[in-house]
């Protein structure tokens, strides 16, 4: 038995024309607003290790102290 596959709409609202990184970074910066900064929150929300949720705050060029605690 497979898993279904996922279908992708048509219209994705605005996603069409994003890269994944960018649809990415977004998702890491409201993970990190929702938790309130709090990076084991955040990385749970995502399904993320702490470990990989710090490289992707780097690689996004995104701290943890303060920006997201407001």
């Amino acid at each position: 038995m497979t898993a279904p596959v996922a279908q992708i709409p048509a219209s994705t609202s605005g996603f069409e024309a994003m890269r994944l990184r960018e649809v990415e970074g977004q998702l890491v910066r409201a993970a990190m607003q929702k938790a309130k900064g709090n990076v084991s929150r955040a990385a749970r929300t995502l399904g993320l290790s702490r470990s990989a949720l710090y490289r992707r705050l780097e690689r996004h060029g995104l701290t943890t102290v303060g920006e997201f605690s407001r």
